[in-house]
């Protein structure tokens, strides 16, 4: 039998565990236990720190000007086994590591014997603090002020709960996260939470889903932050959209805060395992018992041979270059040739030969993220990467280690449980119902097994007949690619995307984004890939740069460009150009053909895109994308006609709006100024006003549950005792006792009714819907210059609100009921690249416009992208 104190037990389940997750606070006398679940470790090697690190840590920061936190809710998004929760102990080792944190702000300054780096890790380590002083990109950014703020925060300044770790930890999760904070404050917290820097972490927060109350976890998160205005909350969860609905408060038509931040975490990209996999892209080569003082490595001392600067594998260049190439499309060569030139300089200090130069180096490992994808490059244990080259591809071949282990191992455990996790995840996206979420890995399973490089048609899943009896799955075409294809992309397990310049997809194009779970699937090793058997191989470098040119989409574009993460693909005959990503709201084809070094079909496919491609709307090939807000919808008014009102409106009122033409129904009067009411004939000033209150009136309580047509028109025509219409601020004011007064109404239909109208008064003009809209064409604070109705030296691209059925001899009018969409149309192709088999980067140019098309070996664009 269980006993009311035994039910509040359960409930204080984290706060009694607390101590032990929090290993390192100073007074908690725990240490690090592994394998418990919640329990994080801080010590790990920053050798495999991928750039999703130096990127989270800038949300830390606080502004030095004002203070305070620059973002009070920072989500990391993602789906299972992307390292979130790696990423959240990496985050805490900043507060807790003594050591590092010594270095980190005390080696700038100093040339102690006692830190010098005497092999590879610690010239690694050298390298990862030369990242937070140094990165010329972000030399006076966020980075540099976190560094400088650390100093201050010590242990006692972090707060975890990994509400995964344990479903005691779920139980009314809302009071139990409530009661850990609270004893944090009082417990470890050194000062007041209100003034005091503090970070709480929560881990997994949408295991809550359902279970935070009405609301769900994003009023928990808003509140918290709202409590105590030095807390900065960093949750982890499944995906930005989910971190999006959560945030949006639909009654208010706003997100429940101003200052958060989303970051998407993706499986490790070739970069982050080439440096892994070889630590000389890191600053540090494996094979050299390198001895160097930490401070002259930090100064970028040229005299120093392996100054970590030197053998970096940094973007930032290239990526700056292709966005100015929109412009100049010269400048891209110049930085594919600069990045050639720094591998010849890595060669001269470290190669022995052709088969170590730093090419091979990036040649061997693009073979094996071939096979491993970023899944399972990341689950590999650190010792695997200590040991020789040949010892390790024997292992991906399938050679068990010392102790019996098996790479088939490794690679079965991710796969299960990153596929078994579809069935938990996918229902938080509220876009499958529960009963079909097996149906998502089998379609994913058919993805991995046909590993299909060109469209298909939607029959080849649906069945050619049309018969539902012939279909492979139960669904219509919208469904499969709205719902089912939507849904595992959101999950980061596949990409799909329709032609250039097609309005109404008859095919579509899909892809993994992580080739290594489809090679689980299909019991591929290391040997499948390396002798291409079926054409395998080529299959998986088309997933490879499939996967990156949207990472590139993502790298090179603005966050609010609606054309972030858009890749087409264009097919016209013979012609196909696999990938078309735009930059600045121009599309950039790229076309991939490994099996040659100059692949001249293929560069002379781009040209022909480049050639025919315009940015006139009109044009016989061109594109747009449509834009929606992930949350919120158009603001429309209340629905019905004028007769809605008939008992409220004097009858010469409505004779008057009826008579002017222009009113089709209430959402007409609702978008209406009391100016553009009271210019109608018949109609006073007075009378305008009162139309205006009618309707807002109408539009906060025609939708509240239990108030009907009587009870509404009783508000607006109380009696003969109170001869004066209520309007909402006078309802949003008035207190339940005078609204219960009124007949019909009770205490709760009073409460939902005040409620009703203050929701109405507090929302404003414009919604969440209409606020994007609106930075989205008008910029916002210099930090996103806006789109314009023509391309302009910032953006190629151009902005129309397209209205289904409106008149085209009146495009200022049309029917009330025309719904906008909003469109990007892209601006003028100025640059192709190829991705090639070759070694070099090569120019040449389309047929008729002469525009450059880029070959370049696709292990350089990746290495890069």
């Amino acid at each position: 039998m269980t006993t009311r104190e035994d039910g509040d037990r359960s409930e204080k389940a984290l706060v009694r565990r607390l101590p032990d997750i929090n290993y390192w606070w100073p007074d908690s006398n725990r240490e690090y236990r592994p394998g418990r679940p919640g329990c994080i470790p801080t010590k790990r090697s920053w050798a495999n720190y991928k750039a999703d690190f130096y990127s989270a840590i800038q949300k830390l920061a606080w502004d030095p000007e004002s203070e305070a936190p620059q973002t009070r809710f920072f989500a990391i998004a993602g789906s299972e086994n992307t390292g979130k929760t790696t990423l959240l102990g990496q985050l805490v080792r900043l507060f807790v590591d003594d050591r590092f944190r010594e270095l980190l702000w005390t080696l700038p300054e100093t040339d102690d014997v006692e830190h010098l780096a005497r092999g590879p890790r610690d010239v690694r380590t050298a390298w990862a603090i030369d990242r937070y002083h140094y990165d010329p990109s972000d030399a006076d950014g966020e980075s540099s002020h976190f560094v400088n703020q650390l100093p201050d925060l010590g242990p006692n300044r972090v707060l975890y709960l990994p509400l995964d770790a344990d479903p005691a930890f779920q139980l009314r999760p809302e009071r139990q996260i409530r009661d850990a904070v609270a004893y944090y404050e009082a417990e470890v917290l050194d000062g007041d939470p209100a003034e005091t820097r503090h970070f709480v972490f929560v881990d997994d927060v949408d295991v809550l889903d359902d279970d935070a109350g009405d609301d769900g976890w994003g009023e928990l998160v808003a509140e918290l932050c709202r409590d105590a205005p030095a807390r900065t909350v960093v949750g982890t969860a499944t995906s930005d959209d989910v971190v999006e609905r959560q945030l949006y408060d639909a009654e208010r038509d706003e997100m429940r805060l101003d200052d958060y931040e989303i970051e998407t975490i993706l499986p490790a990209k070739f970069r982050d395992y080439l440096q892994r996999r070889y630590p000389l892209f890191e600053g540090a080569n494996a094979a050299d018992g390198v001895e160097m003082a930490y401070h002259a490595a930090l100064d970028g001392d040229a005299s120093l041979e392996r100054d970590p600067d030197t053998y970096r594998v940094s973007p930032s260049e290239f990526t700056t270059k292709v966005r100015a190439a929109v412009d100049h499309p010269d400048e891209l060569l110049s930085a594919l040739e600069s990045y050639e030139s720094q591998l010849d300089r890595m060669y001269r200090l470290v190669g022995s030969g052709g088969s170590d130069s730093p090419r091979a180096w990036i040649k061997r490992a693009l073979e094996e993220y071939l096979l491993l994808g970023g899944y399972l490059a990341l689950a590999l244990d650190d010792d695997l990467f200590e040991r020789s080259d040949e010892w390790f591809r024997a292992y991906l071949r399938g050679d068990a280690d010392g102790e019996g282990h098996t790479f088939a191992d490794d690679a079965g455990s991710v796969a299960d449980d990153l596929l078994g996790s579809l069935h938990e995840q996918a229902p938080s996206l509220q876009s499958i119902k529960p009963r079909r979420v097996r149906d998502l890995s089998r379609l994913y399973s058919w993805v991995a097994d046909e590993l299909e490089t060109r469209p298909f048609d939607y029959d080849d899943l649906l069945g050619e007949s049309g018969d539902p009896g012939d279909w492979i799955l139960d669904v219509d075409r919208r469904t499969l690619r709205e719902k089912y294809f939507a849904t595992l992309e959101e999950l980061v397990l596949v990409a799909f995307s329709d032609g250039y310049g097609q309005k109404k997809p008859r095919h579509l194009r899909v892809g993994l984004r992580d080739v290594g779970l489809g090679n689980v699937l299909q019991w591929r090793d290391l040997d499948d890939v390396t002798s291409d058997r079926d054409g395998v191989r080529s299959k998986l470098e088309y997933m490879v740069a499939f996967d990156h040119v949207i990472r590139f989409s993502y790298n090179v574009n603005h966050p609010l460009d609606p054309n972030c993460g858009v890749v087409r693909y264009w097919r016209d005959g013979d012609d196909f150009v696999e990938f078309v990503p735009k930059v600045r709201g121009a599309p950039v084809p790229i076309g991939i053909d490994t099996a040659s070094d100059t692949p001249v079909e293929k560069i002379d496919a781009v040209g022909r895109f480049l050639d025919r491609q315009s940015a006139d709307p009109d044009a016989g090939l061109h594109d747009f994308v449509r834009y929606e807000p992930t949350v919120g919808s158009p603001r429309t008014g209340p629905s019905g006609g004028l007769s809605k009102l008939s008992e409220w409106l004097e009858r010469r009122v409505l004779d008057a709006l009826e008579d002017a033409g222009e009113v089709d129904g209430l959402s007409d009067l609702w978008n209406a100024s009391v100016e553009a009411l009271a210019a109608i004939d018949g109609l006073s000033r007075a009378d305008a006003e009162t139309v205006a209150d009618a309707i807002a009136l109408y539009d906060a309580v025609s939708d509240v549950r239990g108030v009907g047509p009587a009870k509404q028109e009783t508000l607006w025509n109380p009696g003969t005792d109170d001869p004066t219409h209520w309007t909402v601020e006078r309802l949003g004011a008035a207190t339940v006792a005078e609204v219960a007064a009124l007949d019909g109404f009770t205490e709760t239909t009073a409460e939902r009714v005040i409620e009703a109208a203050k929701h109405r008064t507090e929302r404003g003009e414009d919604g969440e819907y209409e606020r994007r809209i609106d930075r989205l064409r008008r910029g916002d604070d210099g930090w996103w210059n806006g789109l314009r109705e023509e391309p302009d030296s910032e953006y190629r691209g151009s902005y129309e609100a397209f209205r289904w059925g409106e008149n085209d001899d009146d495009p200022t009018g049309g029917s009330s009921g025309a719904t906008t969409h909003h469109r990007i149309h892209d601006g003028e192709a100025q640059f192709g690249l190829v991705l090639t088999g070759g070694n070099s980067v090569e120019r040449y140019e389309s047929p008729e416009d002469e525009k450059p098309v880029y070959a370049v070996p696709l292990w350089l664009f990746l290495t890069l992208a």
